[in-house]
């Protein structure tokens, strides 16, 4: 082993926990939980908080992070992440407060109650870091769960590096190579250790006590748990895991668990049973801890875990405004205006008036001039543009009518002629990663604040005039929309009750016979029409969620449009102008969406691919 890879090391270890911290302000009690954390280089950080009520009347209490700021930062940044609680008299409210996954240059938990402010010594760990490793994963276990014997499971077969360190190493995990990038020689001799290329960090914590919502792990890889800490979960915490495996993530059971109907298992498991669960993977493995198990049996937990962590950490939409379709300027236009204005105010306004012997007129023609130019530049602009406020926007959404659960990514992209005043609003469940500009000289950086009362606002520098702002999309939440499928004699009918029309819809029944229809209205009865036999489904073409989601959403719509004869028995796949499983963000005037829908049926027991 070469002594440089000891420090690849530096950049894969998990950086200290955060102790918690408590504080009564003004007669409300403020407890930050425990939240160890590693370097989080995607998703939103969770703080769990506890707010007490000790005195005789309601109060309002504002949490925000960061409090202070460090100054002459020339990026775009999280200026303040905040959330408001009303609390009645003698009451205890625990939550969850957000950090989403925007840089942040600050510290310190601002609280702002009825007759006092006061900041609690937090740093959150590498949250929204501009500086975050090229390469991390971030993998959590349950505290029945071994560290050690865990990370040693977890090391892949080979770390091969080139004579010479500065060319960087190659990670290969299974079928997948992963390059790291080039690091130093460590000074003197000696061979290093083995580095920790999976680091895992455990919870300490009761399972009883995990979070209820799934975007609480969305700054997780995997979720490492033993069949004891599995079955202390609570329902709802449970269904996070669920939705968070996915949502894209990676789920490792050691011991018995049950998985829901729709995860559909690989064939020719042994030790290592493994599910396609959505866009994410699930595990369940066959021994009571990871001391028990051979060399190498986890290697395809490993290599999902590469994948879901390349794929959340790159930018899963480039910030290429192509797709803004802005209007073009008349440049030439605007030319002969602006000169035909100077002239205007300028020699001809002063020869008038010197003719007239009127040359204290100036004061007056000088600004008339200027407020009628202005006011018709304003007025072109906006007979050219109008007053646009356009979405554009791809999505993907896995329907399981069973489980009555939906899971969205995508990406969505807004242009405004004017700043709206409310920004833009979203669900607390939704997980946003901005995939604006980078800063350049001569950009004034964004100050940006996210609200949390009342749903995810993203309340200030987000969505700018006449700027393009774009952003990638995962969502997961319980709905009840549904196609019904029905047998009328040897054809197949639906009933479309997505709430939405359906520009087109492919089914492939559990019997096969790919059949489909065309401009189905919402509510609307009507009958499918087989495919051409030419459009059959061909085995190694079979469609997998897992690859579409690993590739660039941006592609989402390109992808998915040859996918109808690419569908297993059992599922279907609609095209929408407007889906409803995600939220506008702001009342559009305009609209331009491809998105689709890939679900099962309750008569269709296939389950998803």
């Amino acid at each position: 082993m070469s002594r440089w890879l000891l420090a690849l090391a530096v950049f894969l270890v998990p950086a200290p926990p955060l102790r918690a911290v408590a504080k009564n302000v003004g007669g409300i009690e403020v407890t930050v939980a425990d939240n160890p954390s590693s370097r989080v280089t995607h998703g939103y950080q969770a703080l769990r908080v506890r707010l007490r009520n000790t005195g005789t009347s309601e109060a309002r209490v504002t949490l925000a992070y960061p409090a202070s700021h460090q100054e002459n930062v020339y990026w775009d940044r999280l200026e303040s992440t905040s959330r408001t609680y009303t609390l009645a008299p003698q009451t205890t409210v625990e939550s969850s407060f957000y950090i989403p996954d925007v840089p942040v240059s600050g510290t310190g938990l601002l609280v702002t109650a009825p007759k006092e402010k006061a900041v609690l010594d937090l740093l959150l760990a590498g949250a929204g870091n501009a500086y975050a490793a090229p390469v991390s994963f971030r993998i959590v276990a349950s505290r029945s769960v071994s560290k050690e014997a865990l990370e040693t499971a977890l090391q892949p077969r080979e770390i091969e590096g080139p004579p010479d360190p500065s060319r960087g190493s190659v990670l290969t995990v299974g079928a997948t190579t992963l390059p790291f990038p080039p690091v130093a020689p460590l000074p003197g001799g000696g061979s290093a250790p083995t580095p920790t290329i999976f680091p895992v960090e455990r919870w300490e914590e009761d399972a009883a006590t995990w979070p209820a919502e799934w975007i609480a792990y969305s700054s997780v890889d995997a979720v490492v748990l033993a069949a004891a800490d599995a079955a202390r979960l609570r329902p709802e915490a449970r269904d996070a895991l669920l939705s968070f495996t996915e949502a894209g993530g990676v789920l490792a059971v050691f011991g018995a668990f049950e998985t829901p109907r729709g995860w559909r298992e690989d064939p020719g498991n042994g030790t290592l049973r493994s599910f396609r669960a959505g866009f994410g993977r699930a595990f369940l493995v066959d021994a009571a801890t990871p001391a028990a198990l051979g060399p190498f049996v986890l290697e395809p937990v490993a290599e999902a875990i590469v994948k879901t962590a390349t794929t959340l950490n790159a930018d899963r939409v480039p910030a290429s405004a192509a797709w803004a379709e802005l209007p073009r300027l008349p440049a030439r236009a605007l030319f002969v205006v602006l000169l035909v204005i100077m002239i205007t105010i300028g020699p001809l306004n002063i020869a008038v008036l010197a003719r007239k012997r009127r040359p204290m007129l100036l004061y007056a023609t000088v600004p008339a001039v200027a407020i009628f130019s202005s006011l018709s530049l304003v007025g072109y602009a906006l007979s050219n543009e109008g007053l646009a406020r356009s979405v554009t926007r791809s999505l993907l959404t896995l329907l399981d009518e069973s489980a009555q659960r939906a899971v969205t990514i995508g990406w969505t992209g807004y242009y405004t002629t004017f700043t709206p005043g409310g920004g833009l609003l979203f669900s607390p469940l939704t997980e946003l990663g901005s995939t604006g500009e980078p800063w350049q000289w001569g950009r004034q950086p964004k100050r940006l604040a996210v609200d949390f009362t009342e749903g995810q606002r993203l309340a200030r520098g987000f969505v700018e005039a006449r700027v393009p702002a774009r952003f990638s999309v995962r969502h997961v939440e319980p709905r009840r929309e549904r196609l019904v499928f029905a047998r009328e004699g040897s054809a197949w009918v639906v009933t479309n009750g997505l709430g939405v029309d359906l520009a087109e819809l492919w089914l492939n029944p559990p019997s096969g016979g790919l059949c489909g229809a065309t401009s189905v209205r919402a509510g609307q009865k009507a009958a499918l029409t087989a495919k051409p036999p030419g459009e059959a489904l061909s085995a190694a073409l079979e469609l997998d969620v897992r690859d579409v989601f690993a590739t660039s959403w941006e592609a989402l719509e390109g992808r998915m449009s040859g996918a109808g004869p690419q569908l297993r028995p059992g599922t279907w796949l609609a095209r929408v102008a407007r889906s409803p499983f995600l939220a506008d963000g702001l009342d559009v005037r305009t609209r331009k969406e491809t998105s689709y829908v890939l679900g099962t049926s309750p008569v269709l027991p296939e389950g998803l691919p």
